[in-house]
């Protein structure tokens, strides 16, 4: 049998937007004493604000820093962001949104001293609401305070009704944690082992040391930090947030994409229709220059090696009332449903790509990507206008490759500049694991089934390696570092890297950079390793 195994090797990938009205916010860190205050621009971590301060010093790595360093770790941390509104600021007519990306870990949030939530997972965005009467005119505070993980992962050891195993690496300073008591004989002396903490703590399981690494336990904010009005407020138009794509490759060899455009909250299909706004997409060939002026046609693809784009427009009158869902075979369809609530699931529209070229891993072809641009426009009418270029249905797709259906189809007339864009580079490929019986096993040995991987109906032979965390803080990977290791691994020529479950999830360009570089990654889900 096979197994379709998008969810293990990374083939959709998401593109964010940011609206241009988020407040600039200036941030400090602090100890609990507020002896150390020094400035930490995000990303940041204690560990690189203290090193950018010339509080600590040297390379981290070096000799006896992880020992020397360890008072950072067992401090509790406050970020401090401060930013200002004038009179005017959309912020201070209506409520809002706080969208942090990267707080690791345990934390309370306040803003201008009022509580605002508590964070316990660095793997997760985190939304919070504020209201307008939190926010004033002049200068306001966003307050994050941290417990630092030893301290919080001990504390939900002891209070759990028994030890929960995990990894105690003995020769990092940081373990093991309290006695372990377990019988009658460990309350009256020492027990051989630790109280296991680390698993109680949702964030990176290598910052706590493991055999062939340090532990620095990082405290701070890894990713982003932006306030901006919520749904009631939404001023600056619809906004785009992401794209998803998933891929039917067709018995004919086409292909048909399918993009799930996901907005910004409080944007349904029907308050976009109303705004009279499409989605507008377009698939640019690998081989065409990004700086196109003219749209060619879907039709015009048929000319031999012509550099074109395939696109198409939805008003969103066409898709209000249908929700996507997938059906029993796995295909993503649009399904008749209610009208779409106010949080409204992704709008789902599809391209066909009659001649495909595909991406292939190192080794057995070439790495051609696609890039999908999606925009929100304004159109001049309201009335959608047919237009001539086909839109696929699966079904039709699946025949002759050129198959439309014209009550999805619909273009406008764009009035003004897009409204919001997004760009997402996509690979085209299928990839399959391969579970098959195995030959006859030899006499006395058990039977098994085969565990290759498929890629575009080819066997791969797969060579690589495992990656660990690309720093020890997060803060200074960068997509330069990801580049020069990822090139490494294609000089030895590998064509598959495992992110190790014991590391932490890696931004977008890494898996771009490994697409260029004909790399599959093998994602193992953090916290798999302990």
């Amino acid at each position: 049998m096979t197994t379709n195994v998008k969810s293990l090797l990374l083939l959709i990938a998401a593109a964010y937007g940011c609206a241009a009205s988020d407040p600039i916010i200036s941030w400090r860190c602090r100890n609990s004493n507020r002896t150390i205050d020094v400035p930490a621009p995000l990303p940041a971590v204690a560990h690189t604000a203290l090193m950018a301060a010339g509080v600590l010093k040297g390379d981290p790595l070096y000799r006896y820093n992880e020992r020397d360093w360890s008072w950072v770790a067992l401090e509790n941390w406050t970020f401090e962001g401060t930013f200002t509104l004038g009179a005017d600021d959309p912020l201070l007519k209506a409520d809002s949104l706080l969208t942090m990306v990267g707080v690791d870990t345990v934390a309370t949030v306040s803003i201008n001293g009022i509580f605002a939530g508590n964070t316990d997972s660095a793997f997760i965005t985190w939304e919070l609401f504020v209201a307008k009467a939190v926010l004033n005119q002049g200068v306001n505070t966003i307050s994050v305070a941290f417990t630092n993980a030893r301290a919080a992962g001990m504390a939900r050891a002891r209070a759990y009704p028994y030890p929960v195993p995990a990894s105690i690496y003995y020769h990092t300073w940081s373990e093991p944690g309290d006695t372990w008591v377990y019988n009658a004989t460990c309350e009256t002396g020492p027990c051989v082992g630790g109280l296991p903490f680390r698993n109680f703590v949702r964030k990176s399981p290598t910052d706590f040391g493991w055999d062939w690494g340090p532990s620095f336990m990082p405290t701070g904010i890894t990713g982003s930090v932006t306030l901006r009005p919520s749904k009631s407020a939404s001023e600056d138009g619809p906004q785009l947030r992401r794209l998803s794509i998933a891929q039917e490759h067709q018995r004919n060899g086409s292909v048909v994409l399918a993009v799930n455009a996901h907005l910004a909250p409080g944007w349904s299909a029907t308050r976009l229709h109303a705004s009279h706004v499409a989605l507008r997409l377009e698939l640019c060939r690998p081989d065409c220059a990004s700086a196109h002026a003219a749209h060619a046609t879907h039709a015009a693809h048929a000319a031999a090696g012509a550099a074109v784009r395939y696109q198409t427009s939805l008003t969103f009158a066409s898709v209000h009332a249908r929700r996507s869902v997938v059906a029993e075979s796995g295909a993503v369809e649009l399904a008749e449903g209610a009208e779409e609530e106010e949080e409204a699931a992704p709008y789902l529209a599809r391209l066909l790509v009659d001649a495909p070229t595909l991406w292939w891993p190192r080794g057995y072809g070439e790495q051609p990507l696609y890039e999908l641009r999606a925009s929100l426009v304004p159109c001049a009418a309201a009335t959608p206008v047919p237009t001539t270029t086909p839109v696929p249905t699966a079904a039709a797709a699946a025949g002759d490759g050129r198959g439309s259906n014209a009550e999805e189809a619909s273009a406008c007339v764009p009035t003004t500049a897009p409204m919001s864009s997004l760009r997402q580079r996509v690979g085209l490929r299928t990839v399959e694991l391969v579970e098959e019986p195995a030959l006859p096993p030899a006499e006395g040995l058990p039977s098994g089934t085969s565990f290759y991987f498929r890629v575009n109906g080819v066997p791969i032979f797969a060579k690589g390696s495992n990656l660990i965390p690309l720093d020890v803080f997060a803060p200074r990977e960068t997509r330069e570092r990801a580049r020069w290791l990822l090139s490494l691994a294609a000089a030895a020529n590998m064509n598959m890297v495992r992110v190790w479950g014991g590391g932490r999830y890696l931004p977008d360009w890494f898996y771009d950079v490994a697409d260029e570089l004909g790399i599959m990654i093998w994602q193992v889900s953090v916290v798999n390793c302990l």
